[in-house]
Order: structure tokens, then sequence, then C-alpha cells
């Protein structure tokens, strides 16, 4: 079999097999330009019940903390309508009562409070309420397993609204109305294969999904190697240059693929990425301690926090729903949520201010994770690889770029101290995903409009590419059942001549 037999029956094949996939990426596309997954994010702020205004100093839970174990999260918050204290060390979990008993308080909330907390997030009556002991399509996710059961309660309000709490914690995991409901299933649900069934067992689910964009890289390849020889054939014979197709779905189908086939390829192959590391053979990482230590919770030092947490509550008195312990290098910070927002307070000031790191403490942290000579600038604007299209981007922002051998850098926002980190292979990636899936880069994020449109129009040539792509799939499929349909039939007419 000669090569370009071998691409072209390739072609065929994956093609048959999977244009349809493709041309529901394509089509869930455009709707996952504008909605996504649906997630909790803060609605559970407003909800929350506030601290009391009086609470023991912070210092008292090392009473109970063993002085060997270092403390890596510490929230002060209300669990089932009283204050405690939930630690997270390098060793175990507490949850204890904050009062000067310091009482251990099992995880575990009455159905009653449940009820009672659920009455506060819609005024409209609880219908239904499901008690689940597995995963449904709006809590996909293996972690949530550990808070079965699972209460779900629907409102009889206009938009159908659902409302999952859970029994250990009490807490909210979902809040979901008919309308994200519906933009779901018509965009991030079929788009990343997230059936809950299925994206349960993560690693199968990304193995899935890797396999199928691999060989739809593979199909759009090969497709685009034949384009390409079809014209030159043409040009090399007429000097002319135009597709050799004649048939409506092949010559379209051609002209597309020739003019897009390079974005779909693109676009399926940066989908696996975004599942995936980018292997070091193409670009190699030479210390992978470096992301480790950046996404390893900082140690929380108690005696960094010189101003008390409870003057945030007697300056904000019943608005304050809970307050975290949080440390940047050895910069302590509270992150609080007052009312319905998020705060950021500075620990180590003689009044409440917000939080905002200078250089000294950026490079301070830096210097904890690597010696190398760095130097630092604070960027007022985004660039190719800090780049923002929603409100979780923030600028300004300090970039630290450190003389090493993998040119790591740090982009560390001084409000909130989210720190993002690339090296070279990172960066490679970064313009494989997310950079050409969803063209974000510093250019479209000064032009959003002009994002849209381009990448609307990248995604009606795919769409259309897939389409006469299916179409050709299902005719190739029927002349296959014809021919062989023409088979039996001479076979049983030469079977009956024989007898």
């Amino acid at each position: 079999i000669t090569m370009k037999k071998f691409l072209i029956v390739l072609h065929r094949i994956l093609g048959t097999a999977l244009s349809f996939l493709l041309l529901m990426w394509f089509l869930t596309g455009f709707v996952m330009m504008y909605h996504n997954f649906p997630t909790l994010g803060t609605k559970e702020y407003r909800h929350l019940t506030a601290l009391p205004d009086s609470l023991p100093q912070i210092g008292i839970i090392r009473k109970v903390i063993p002085q060997s174990e270092q403390i890596r999260a510490l929230n002060v918050e209300m669990f089932r309508d009283k204050p405690v204290f939930k630690i997270e060390t390098d060793k175990n979990s507490y949850t204890l009562s904050a009062d000067t008993t310091l009482k251990t308080i099992s995880n575990s909330v009455p159905f009653e409070e449940l009820e009672n907390y659920a009455k506060k997030w819609n005024e409209a009556d609880i219908v239904k309420v499901d008690t689940l002991n597995r995963l449904d399509q709006w809590i996909p996710y293996s972690s949530y397993k550990s808070d079965f059961p699972i209460y779900k309660f629907t409102f009889n309000d206009s938009e159908k609204s659902y409302l999952y709490l859970s029994s250990v914690t009490g807490k909210a995991l979902q809040y979901v109305n008919r309308e994200q409901r519906f933009w779901a299933w018509v965009g991030s649900i079929p788009h990343m294969l997230y059936f809950w069934q299925w994206r349960q067992h993560r690693a199968e689910w990304i193995t899935t999904v890797t396999f199928l964009s691999g060989f739809s890289a593979i199909m759009c390849l090969s497709g685009i190697i034949i384009g390409i020889r079809s014209y030159l054939i043409v040009y090399k014979k007429k000097r002319k240059f135009r597709t050799p197709y004649r048939k409506f779905y092949f010559k379209w189908h051609h002209i597309f693929g020739f003019v897009f086939g390079f974005f779909v390829f693109m676009f399926v192959l940066s989908g696996m990425m975004s599942f995936n590391e980018l292997p070091q053979w193409a670009v190699k990482t030479h210390d992978n301690s470096i992301e480790k230590q950046i996404k390893e919770p900082a140690v929380i030092n108690l005696d960094a926090f010189k101003t008390d947490y409870r003057f945030i509550l007697q300056n904000n008195p019943q608005k304050v729903k809970s307050i975290s312990f949080k440390q940047f290098g050895e910069k302590a910070y509270y992150s609080a949520i007052i009312d319905s927002k998020s705060q950021n307070i500075d620990a180590q000031t003689n009044s409440l201010q917000e939080l905002y790191l200078s250089e000294k403490d950026v490079l301070s942290r830096v210097k904890q994770i690597s010696d190398a000579p760095s130097k630092v600038q604070l960027m007022e604007e985004f660039d190719n690889y800090y780049v923002g299209f929603t409100k979780r981007m923030q600028l300004p922002v300090y970039k630290v770029e450190l003389e090493d051998a993998d040119r790591s850098t740090f982009y560390i926002e001084p409000k909130t101290g989210q720190t993002r980190y690339f090296n070279k292979n990172l960066r490679a990636k970064k313009w494989i995903y997310p950079a050409f899936h969803s063209l974000r880069f510093k250019f479209f994020a000064e032009h959003k409009l002009l994002r849209d449109i381009v990448l609307c129009t990248l995604m009606f040539g795919g769409t259309i590419v897939s389409l006469t792509g299916f179409i050709l799939g299902i005719k190739y499929i029927d002349r296959l059942f014809r021919r062989r349909r023409k088979l039996w039939r001479f076979t049983a007419r030469k079977n009956k001549q024989h007898f």
C-alpha cells in the first residue's frame, strides 16, 4: 500500500468515526464562549450566618494542636449556628468549638438544620428533597463523595432551582437553576463529556478525552496533507489553484478543510493538551520542585499575626461570616467574608488595612523557593502569559523573573497573594492551550469584540468542515452497505444456480 493510499484510508476511517464528535465540539464551542458549567462561586456568602462578636484569643488552640504539627489551614466560621475553629495540619484535621473549652465537634448536621438553611436560599416552597448517596449531573466530582448523604432541595420557583447541601459540613455544594441547566446541556456537558457517570472517574475520563482528541488530531493532520497534495496536483497540471473535486460535499469539505484545517487540527490538539502536560522531550523542565512549592499550602505561623483577628469583628459587627488565616511567605494576612464579599486584610499593621504586598514581601517569598538571581517589575497591563478575561486576573501584578535554566517567571497579585508560575515548558503549553484554543493572549484581551468575531469565524469554518465530513462519512457507510448487499445477492444467485 502506498503512503497516499494509506493517508486516504486513514482519513476516511477516522473521519467517519469522529466527524460527528468534532461537529458537536464546534457547535457546543459557540455556547462555551458565554456559558460554562455552573458553579457555586460566591453565591453562598450572603446566606452564611455572621460570627458573634465574642470569640477567644487564637493562641489557645495550641492547647489542642501538638507543637510537632504544622498548621496548613485555619478558619473561624459558623457550624450548626455555633462558631468553630477548622484546622488542617500536615497530619490531622480538627473542628473545635470557638470558645475556651475547645471541644471537638463531630462533622454531621441533622436534616432539620439543613432544611432551615435551605430556606434561606429561596423564598419559594421546597417541593421535593432527595437524599443522594451517589453523584448526579450537577455534582459530578468524586471529591463530593465524602459529603454523602447529600440532600438535593427542589424549589417551586419560576427558575426551578436545585440546592445541594452536604450532610457532613452543612455547606452548599451547588445551586443551579433551569436556565443554567439548559446551557450546560447544550454547551459544557457534551463539549467536555461532563456526564456524571463518567466524570466521577477522573483518570478514566481524562484518558478517554485524550484518546478521542489524539485520534481526531491524526485525522485532521492526514486531511491537511491530502488536501494540500490535491491542490498541488491540479496546479502542476493546469496551472490553476482550484479543488479537483466536483461533487458538492467533497468540494466544500476540501475547500473549507484547506482554509480551516490547521485551526481544526490545533483546536483538537489544544483540547487534548488541556488535560495533559507538555512532554519533557518537547521542552525539558530542569527543576520540578519550584512548581510543587508554589502549589503547596503555606505553613501558618500564629506568631506572625500581629493584628488580633477579633478586631475585624469589632469593626464590622454582625457582618463577618468567616475569617481565614493566610500566609504569603512571612507575610501574614486574613481573608474574611464580610457581608457578601471576600476581603484580604493585612495582619501585621495596627489598623485593618487592605492587603498589598510590597516588592520586599514578594522577593522574600521567591527567595524561599529559589536562590537564583531575580528581577521584579510591577506590571500595569497584561502580557501574553498573565492575561485577563475574567475578574480573577487583577492588575497591577508583580512579575518576577529568575535567571535559571527554566527561565522561571512568577506573577504575583499584591492584593490577593495569588501566584501563577511559568517555566519554558509551561509557556510552550500556554500557547497550545489556552492561547490557541480560545485565543487567550494579550492582543485579544485588549480587543474582546474582535476576539469574538475571529473565534466565531474560525469555529464556523470548523463546523462546516465537520458537517461535510460527517455527511461524507454517512455516504461512505451507505456505499459499504450497498456493496455488501450486492455481494450477498450475487452470492445467493450463484449458490441458487449451483443447486
